[in-house]
């Protein structure tokens, strides 16, 4: 035996067998199964892999879906779990690396890899980051909070009624506005990045989460807006920047609900919605 599986053995003697695990089954269904009797992930120290305890994780809206609409990411033969936002505790690490056992940490991993709706789950060291404080929040409510910090000088959130003053706390300096913007940011796709088309300056940026959909809602008259599809890519010197914004109290987690695993349903169907503060917390 390797000195590094070895290692590994001594690490994780005391580890249960079996875990309790969230399953998509089909993907061409949103229907989750939880089951009590999945076998504990084994890392590849070798790569840069650790084992981790989570905590808690996160779902994020319509994930249940790419599986079906991007199989791609089942090339590498991953089991369907969701959730890919993690908190939780390092069990066993290459001796080499900055996160040893014992470590706290915090991250996102990659949808091309199993998600972290289980007890024990596998996260690599280029994801990995210590945690300051509590998790991050919701895209929308990082986004307002991270334009505050670059010195933004006009904010415009769009929300509902209930949530003016919420967005205004975390520093919108507007809601709900009419006018055009430089920079719009869609976060839904389908009728709301019509309008976001309709917000955006002549010469100015659309970002939007709806890749499939983004040029073809380009109406006549915005030829010269940049369209940018972006999603959301596990770089640990990213968390690293968010970190610090953190420790500067620059940006503070908001968090929705918490519910226990055996409630996931009630969580995806909260996330589902589409009515979530922040975000929606699963304890594993």
């Amino acid at each position: 035996m390797s000195t590094m599986a070895g290692a590994f053995a001594i690490a994780t003697q005391n580890l249960p067998a079996k875990i309790r695990c969230l399953l998509q089954p089909d993907v061409q269904s949103t229907t989750l199964e939880l089951h009590n009797d999945l076998p504990t992930p084994t890392p590849n120290l070798a790569k840069g892999e650790h084992l981790i305890k989570v905590h808690t994780t996160s779902p994020c809206s319509g994930e249940l879906l790419w599986a079906k609409y991007f199989p791609a990411i089942l090339d590498g033969g991953k089991s369907l779990v969701p959730c890919y936002d993690l908190v939780g505790v390092v069990v066993a690490a290459p001796a080499d690396l900055q996160f040893p056992a014992g470590t706290e940490i915090w991250t996102r991993t990659t949808a091309w890899r199993t998600g972290n709706a289980r007890e024990y789950t596998i996260a690599t060291s280029e994801e990995l980051r210590v945690v300051i404080t509590a998790a991050s929040g919701g895209v929308g409510v990082i986004a307002v909070q991270l334009s505050k910090a670059a010195g933004v000088g006009e904010i415009v959130a769009v929300c509902g009624p209930k949530s003016v003053d919420f967005v205004k706390e975390l520093g919108a300096t507007e809601a709900n506005s009419g006018r055009k913007a430089d920079l719009v940011i869609d976060m839904l796709g389908g009728q709301t990045l019509v309008d976001c088309w309709k917000a955006v300056m002549n010469g100015g940026v659309l970002l939007s989460i709806h890749d499939a959909t983004l040029e073809s809602k380009r109406p006549e008259g915005k030829k010269d807006v940049r369209a940018e599809f972006f999603v959301m890519e596990s770089k640990g010197w990213q968390l690293d920047e968010l970190t610090g914004l953190i420790e500067k109290r620059q940006l503070k987690a908001v968090v929705d609900s918490i519910w226990n695993l055996n409630e996931y349903e009630k969580a995806f169907e909260i996330l589902a919605g589409g009515h979530a503060r922040g975000k929606v917390i699963i304890r594993v």
